[in-house]
């Protein structure tokens, strides 16, 4: 009765993730730190407010997390 469906996406070329794992493994080396790209991180139980806020982008919205 009234299922849902919930579907996930990744939007990023093959051709560049070579390049992404490198800056992600050795970015932290290097002192970069890529937990400041998470803007925003909602509990489970939050996760109506999360999806609000990703559907409606804005620029402080730059990766909604949803944590279990």
């Amino acid at each position: 009765m009234d299922e849902k469906t919930l579907l996930g996406s990744y939007s990023a070329s093959v051709d560049i993730q070579d390049e992404a794992l490198r800056i992600v493994f050795e970015g932290y080396a290097e002192g970069y730190d890529l937990t400041r790209l998470v803007s925003h991180r909602f509990p489970l139980e939050e996760a109506v407010a999360a999806l609000a806020i990703a559907s409606e982008p804005k620029p402080t919205s730059m990766k909604i997390m949803i944590e279990p």
